[in-house]
């Protein structure tokens, strides 16, 4: 049964301010819902009878041929705005993108190495069809930041958390079509919550804890949770943002128990028999899941805060930015500060902080708040076509307190 209703709001803007502290308390952020709701009902419709045309696959040079017929529609319908336009036939992918070329390089060693990550992690079945990879110049939606439709299409706002994000689907998806199956919501999306934050180490993809995991719970705390049972029954059309961040950390405290790889296997050995997971998790948890659910519930609330306490004095670099495809556009620089001692003007693109590629905020929050107040980083910036070396060092700055209630 439902514990409580959940009125999470759905949003995949990036509005957090780095302004010499953290006027955002990571408690007021909302998960991100990738995909949109028309779009979620139509993959809904459509993905039984896509998943279930497995069988009938064009040869080599039929999918060549339409990856060329694909790259064609593409330069026709974004023209000018797009600095990229590639098929590679080694990869199975056509790109289309608005990056220059070292980040457009980057998107390619990312998908190569996360399909490799992911097809030694969990997933038996490679990509068979061509995918489609678009980053355009400017997102149309500030509300949904990425799409995967199927078969083979992925757009996304940034090549960071987004892309990670559509890609993981995508790659689930073919895994799916090469099994005959068609998963549930939960472990779609749980999957694709799980790796859109990903980071890849030694060739295996390491899922990463973020602040959102203040907000789950704070949820749990409030008893605004769905039962298991219930959660993983669910279709499209009743899947929330809420769940997206539930399912997601179910599946984390599966991989953080060492048993991810066992429950995937399980569960798609076991799919004829129980399609929603339950009977797999069961198995693998050694406990029904009423008791999955009490035992994950305690894990998350003993999970460490990845950001320092409200009112805290927090490590701060003293700037604002927006979000940008690549990096993150300054926009703000406080006079005296951090950057403004590193030289950064507004205008600036940052890509790099303490040896680590920053995409999104989520970057940012993980290098600052690793440090401490005083540490010297490198950092790396564009301006303009050039990139540039630079250090910084971090300050602290106070957070106000949230008013009493």
């Amino acid at each position: 049964m439902k514990l409580s209703a959940s009125n999470w709001k759905a949003s995949s803007r990036r509005d957090w301010k780095e302004t010499g502290s953290i006027k955002e308390s990571a408690m007021n952020r909302w998960p991100v819902v990738r995909m949109g709701v028309l779009l979620a009902l139509v993959a809904a419709l459509l993905l039984p009878s896509v998943i279930h045309a497995a069988d009938v696959q064009p040869n080599p040079q039929e999918l060549a041929a339409k990856a060329g017929d694909s790259l064609e529609k593409l330069k026709k319908k974004y023209g000018d705005s797009m600095s990229h336009y590639e098929v590679d036939n080694d990869l199975k992918m056509v790109f289309a993108t608005a990056l220059d070329d070292r980040s457009h390089r980057e998107v390619k060693e990312f998908v190569a190495a996360h399909a490799k990550a992911m097809q030694r992690d969990l997933f038996v079945h490679p990509l068979e069809r061509y995918l489609t990879v678009v980053i355009p110049k400017k997102w149309a939606n500030p509300k949904v930041t990425g799409h995967f439709c199927p078969p083979a299409y992925v757009d996304a706002a940034t090549i960071g958390s987004n892309l990670r994000h559509e890609f993981t689907h995508a790659l689930h998806f073919a895994d799916q079509q090469g099994r005959g199956q068609e998963h549930p919501v939960w472990i779609m999306e749980g999957l694709a919550v799980l790796y859109q934050d990903s980071r890849i180490v030694d060739g295996f993809a390491i899922p990463q804890v973020t602040y959102r995991v203040m907000e789950l719970q704070q949820e749990v705390t409030n008893k605004k949770i769905y039962a298991f049972p219930v959660m993983m029954k669910l279709k499209h059309r009743a899947f929330t943002s809420h769940h997206y961040a539930q399912a997601g950390s179910m599946l984390m405290y599966l991989y953080q128990k060492g048993l991810l790889k066992k429950f995937y296997t399980t569960f798609t050995d076991g799919y004829k028999d129980d399609p929603t997971g339950i009977a797999a998790c069961e198995k693998v948890c050694e406990k029904k899941i009423e008791d999955v659910q009490k035992e994950w519930v305690d894990w998350l609330l003993k999970l460490p805060p990845p950001l320092p306490v409200p009112g805290a004095n927090r490590p701060a670099l003293g700037l604002g930015f927006k979000q940008q495809a690549d990096g993150l556009l300054i926009d703000r620089i406080e006079p005296g500060g951090p950057a403004d001692s590193a030289q950064l003007k507004t205008g600036d693109v940052l890509v790099r902080l303490g040896g680590e590629r920053i995409v999104d905020d989520e970057d940012l929050i993980r290098v600052v708040f690793s440090r401490k107040i005083g540490d010297t980083l490198p950092l790396q910036y564009r301006r303009g076509d050039q990139y540039v070396d630079a250090k910084i060092t971090v300050a602290g700055g106070q957070e106000t307190p949230p008013p009493a209630k």
